[in-house]
């Protein structure tokens, strides 16, 4: 011990928080929506399928258990999912997304019809994180959200949207563009421990 009191020391502090993470930031994505769109999001399928589907089930199945055995019970509910969250380093996204200002991206069909919404999620500190969840009530645009979360596809072309609930008004953008949503840098799995 002597011989290290002149030398530089560092303490680490190790956790595996993938799993509270992704919970957390679907859930705020998750009320964004329903603040954002209102009930028409929350009786959905798509507001269903997040809010019962998964939020609901990770609650039902993992009520009374440790926080170690609520974890293991929820990585496989979680796992599909894996895709629908990605962290945003350095404040890639830059500003906008949030509740706050009232604007989401909205991924869109060939059709011209959303399926899915996306939504940034700031923890602070540049730590953000954007969450795509699907937005519609049509089955068919939630059958092409799940397939994407599935393939191996990183393309997806977005419009900006900004919303005003109280006024009941949604301008969107006729300008769409490309975004890349990686899927295998920075991907979690969440099935396994890390």
């Amino acid at each position: 011990m002597e011989r290290t009191l002149g030398e530089d020391w560092c303490i680490e502090t190790t956790a595996d928080l993938s799993v509270a993470v992704a919970v957390s930031v679907i859930k705020s994505a998750h009320l964004t929506l329903f603040a954002l769109l209102g009930y028409s999001y929350a009786l959905s399928c798509s507001g269903h399928l997040v809010g019962d589907g998964v939020l609901g089930r990770i609650f039902r199945e993992t009520v009374g258990s440790s926080q170690r055995e609520a974890e293991e019970l929820a990585r496989p509910i979680l796992s599909e999912w894996v895709h629908a969250v990605r962290p945003l380093e350095g404040g890639a996204w830059g500003v906008g997304g949030t509740i706050a200002d009232g604007s989401l991206l909205f991924a869109w069909t060939g059709s011209g019809q959303p399926w899915a919404a996306i939504v940034r999620v700031p923890l602070g500190d540049d730590n953000d994180f954007a969450v795509m969840l699907p937005c519609s009530s049509r089955p068919d645009d939630l059958v092409t959200y799940l397939d994407f979360l599935r393939s191996g596809s990183q393309e997806i072309r977005v419009k900006l949207a900004e919303l005003e609930p109280e006024a009941g008004k949604c301008g969107v953008s006729e300008r769409e563009f490309p975004v890349r949503w990686p899927k295998s840098d920075d991907t979690c799995d969440l099935s396994d421990r890390l």
